[in-house]
């Protein structure tokens, strides 16, 4: 049965070729080639997907690295900056297939991608495929969107894993970079992410040398934490930076430079993680227990602390905290 009028055609080419079947479109009137098949049956349905779904023939071949290019190049109000740096970082996860083009790519290829990525990568590079995809709709290189059925399951871990001596000298030797610097300070006082973000020049006393901060808990409100002498050249240099403060971005831009920052140095922690080093290594070092429970702001008994919680002043929580070292 002849095909309605500029529907495309399908030809067969002579010689002994892989693919023989050459496929083009009708819509232009020009023929352009939409691409080659092995048999008939498959040129066709070439032919019937791409009048079901036009795409943009002219550039059907731009390729995966050209689109991440085109992405990066993006001005400031369509990509952020916290988001242009952990695409660099989800590219690693991407970059084997820069030079295949974007349209023959099968969802399956984008997800293997995801599923090889480390725990806290899966969701960027997840992201990343997003970005890219819609760069190809708006440039009619593809008519359906399917990124959205991707999987980037995130397995919650059920257990706290403290950073390792090791790991801590690692990103010791950044500091001077703010993301590694909040680490840093991180794995000093046991603070909270957010609880750390609060502070500003009210609750940091560079002559007591104390932070007054904390929240959450009943024992964690406005609680004393010592500023370890090892963090005050830091303190110092953050608080220059960020007016009085230590960080002036939110929670959400520090975990993605967090979780980048991981995956450079190959590490697979969670914040949080950091306040859970500090009260393991001040336990394997033999601090006080309520010092502990004081400077981390819990006031429960079992895993996260004792049930007495006694007075202690300035001085005790110092020496416990001066213990702390990496």
């Amino acid at each position: 049965m002849r095909n309605p009028n500029h529907y495309g055609t399908i030809t067969k080419m002579k010689g002994n070729r892989r693919r023989p079947w050459i496929v083009k479109e009708g819509v232009s009137g020009l023929q352009k080639v939409i691409g080659y098949a092995a048999t008939r049956e498959e040129a066709m349905g070439m032919l019937a997907d791409y009048n079901r779904y036009p795409i943009n023939v002219d550039e059907r071949s731009i390729t995966v690295g050209q689109l991440y290019a085109l992405l990066m190049s993006q001005p400031e109000d369509r990509l952020k900056d916290s988001m242009r740096y952990n695409f660099r970082f989800a590219w690693n996860h991407i970059k084997r297939l820069e030079s295949i083009s974007f349209v023959s790519l099968k969802l399956s290829n984008m997800q293997a991608t995801i599923d090889q990525a480390t725990s806290t990568m899966k969701r960027p590079v997840k992201q990343l495929w997003s970005r890219l995809e819609d760069i190809a709709y708006e440039r009619e290189i593809i008519k359906i969107k399917k990124t959205h059925e991707l999987k980037a399951e995130y397995h919650q871990q059920t257990f706290r894993k403290p950073f390792t001596h090791d790991e801590v000298k690692q990103i010791i030797a950044r500091a001077g970079e703010p993301i590694a610097d909040i680490t840093i300070l991180l794995l000093y006082t046991g603070f909270r992410i957010n609880e750390l973000l609060a502070l500003n020049e009210e609750s940091i006393d560079l002559d007591q040398m104390i932070f007054v901060g904390g929240s959450k808990t009943k024992a964690g409100k406005n609680r004393i934490v010592p500023i370890h002498h090892e963090i005050v050249p830091i303190v110092k240099r953050l608080m220059e930076r960020f007016n009085g403060r230590l960080y002036n971005r939110s929670y959400e831009s520090f975990r993605v430079y967090f979780e980048a920052m991981m995956t450079e140095l190959g590490m697979n922690h969670v914040i949080h993680e950091t306040r859970h080093t500090v009260r393991s290594r001040l336990d394997s070092l033999g601090a006080n227990q309520v010092c502990i429970d004081r400077i981390l702001g819990h006031a429960s008994s079992g895993s996260v602390g004792v049930t007495t919680y006694t007075h202690k002043t300035i001085e005790e929580l110092r020496q416990a905290m001066e213990m702390l070292y990496y």
